[in-house]
């Protein structure tokens, strides 16, 4: 609910300019230059479970301080940046924990369907909470919508106490200071999480940059009311859950290249078309909605292969690190491109700003598909061969060998299976 009360409140309570929406947007990301190292090295070191806590009742505080600044009225958009600042800082804490603890919960062999499962609990509550959200706010007030996000992180703090597993605590060799460097570089110099790397920051940067112009979009020129812009989020957030089910068949018929290629198009192409939404009532939420419903499908494509791609072929050691150092180079683009759409928003007008930033995503997805094709397909072949490698010898004999960094990404069961992949070759 977050998604649609939080600008609201910037927006129809503190009468926000489109500069200060994109301000408040880059506060809230600009916490990743930091917050997931500090929480790669902690989770590399201890248990995953008590970081991720730690986040959820940190931002219920920080949504209860808002609320309580409102209803004192003393809420001021300072005031509202700084609680931004501090849920990013959580968030981004909250998501490297939770991607090194899949591996551990799950293991590596099943990363795709429990990424593919964790993008589909994501996309329903997307798919419920905006419109919930939109409809209270029109009801009771933006502000007041707060309180039912806090009770949201509440619920999911207890869920995570309820898991029945009991996680191990990895002391590793050396120290973190020296194994911040080696996650970054592994990041940089692999062939494939470098490729990945390249697109993913300039598809950051202009996203949000569309995410910011959208809002001020839909609210000052579509005059769409909370209750409309939470149903063009909902409706979007069902095409991510879409995508999220048929992630893994997708990637299991076509080959991962051909499903990121697919993903990575529909995710910008999209967002550009939310140009055509023209007047305020139904058709206006109807374009916008399938614009959004296009984009979430392929944005979760993107993500259920990328993220289970990127955890199979990283080294144990610095599964975390890793994470937050791949983490920290895309997402800090994130508060440069929200700066760039409110800019953009409040100097050019929202559509232009739209048409502007969205043809920049359509433009580099060309260049992803014209590089993957040319390059992508043959290095995961080349990952292939070195599972090969590593089978020979007196352990030749056995098919199921596994090279203990590879496992998951050749076996049979999972979409990443490097073998079908071969047949995606140019």
């Amino acid at each position: 609910m977050s998604a649609v009360a939080f600008p609201l409140v910037a927006l129809v309570v503190l009468d926000a300019n489109p500069t200060q929406m994109g301000l408040l947007t880059a506060t809230q990301y600009a916490p990743v230059l930091l917050a997931p190292m500090v929480a790669g090295v902690v989770v590399e070191r201890y248990r995953c479970r008590p970081v991720m806590l730690v986040a959820h009742m940190g931002r219920a505080a920080a949504l209860a301080l808002a609320y309580l600044l409102w209803i004192a009225g003393e809420l001021t958009m300072t005031w509202l940046y700084l609680v931004a600042f501090v849920i990013g800082a959580l968030t981004a804490a909250f998501d490297v924990a939770t991607q090194t603890y899949l591996p551990r919960l799950i293991g590596r062999d099943r990363l795709v369907a429990g990424n593919a499962a964790m993008q589909a609990s994501y996309s329903s509550s997307q798919a419920v909470g905006p419109g919930i959200g939109g409809a209270l706010a029109s009801a009771i007030g933006s502000p007041a919508t707060l309180i039912l996000d806090l009770v949201s992180y509440v619920v999911a703090a207890t869920g995570l106490i309820l898991i029945r597993h009991r996680e191990g605590r990895e002391r590793l060799a050396g120290s973190a200071i020296h194994r911040v460097p080696a996650a970054f570089g592994f990041v940089l110099r692999h062939p494939v999480t470098g490729l990945l790397l390249r697109h993913s920051i300039v598809y950051n940067l202009f996203e949000q940059a569309v995410a910011v112009a959208f809002v001020v979009f839909a609210v000052r020129t579509l005059t769409l009311s909370p209750t409309s812009l939470g149903a063009v989020m909902g409706i979007g957030s069902l095409g991510a859950l879409a995508g999220a089910i048929l992630g893994r068949r997708a990637g299991q018929r076509w080959g991962l290249r051909a499903v990121l290629i697919a993903g990575k198009g529909g995710a910008s192409v999209g967002l550009a078309a939310l140009v055509l939404c023209h007047g305020n009532g139904v058709v206006a939420v109807a374009t916008a909605g399938a614009a959004f419903a296009i984009y979430g499908f392929g944005l979760t494509l993107v993500n259920v292969h990328s993220v289970s791609l990127r955890q199979a072929i990283t080294p144990d050691h610095i599964q975390s690190g890793a994470f937050a150092a791949y983490r920290t180079m895309t997402f800090v683009a994130v508060p440069v491109g929200a700066a760039l759409g409110g800019f953009a928003a409040q100097h050019w007008g929202p559509r232009t700003a739209i048409a502007v930033c969205a043809g920049a995503l359509v433009v580099a997805w060309l260049w992803f598909s014209v590089v993957s094709t040319h390059h992508l397909a043959s290095r995961l072949a080349a990952l292939k061969l070195a599972s090969d490698h590593a089978c020979e010898g007196k352990h030749s004999h056995d098919r199921h060998c596994r090279n203990p960094r590879l496992r998951g990404v050749s076996q049979a069961p999972v979409a990443l299976r490097i073998a079908t992949l071969e047949h995606a070759r140019p």
